[in-house]
């Protein structure tokens, strides 16, 4: 899948033959909220990202790229900041997060 689209929602649903009410079915929401997430007017919630993994086994990364990218971008910033923090210190715990980041 092509990282350039914001969500794979219903490129997922269409594959697998299933209608927009059977998943919100599946996913316990509205066919109108789950059409708006289909059509990006929502950012998808928690549920949504979680369902879609246990309903088509596809990763955050590949059903929501965009979220994905964004969020992975984010948390990296922090990260870097973090990590900048913690090159200051010499205790043993600071070396060890240093090492795990």
């Amino acid at each position: 899948m092509s990282r350039h689209l914001p969500i794979y929602l219903r490129t997922l649903r269409k594959h697998s033959t299933l209608t927009l009410g059977e998943l919100a079915l599946l996913l316990s929401m509205s066919e109108s909220g789950l059409s708006r997430f289909e059509m990006v007017q929502r950012r998808p919630t928690v549920d949504l990202v979680v369902g879609t993994q246990v309903v088509f086994g596809a990763p955050p990364r590949d059903a929501f790229p965009a979220l994905y990218g964004e969020i992975e971008g984010r948390v990296m910033r922090k990260a870097k900041t973090l990590y900048e923090r913690l090159e200051k210190r010499t205790d043993l715990s600071a070396t060890r997060k240093i090492e795990f980041l």
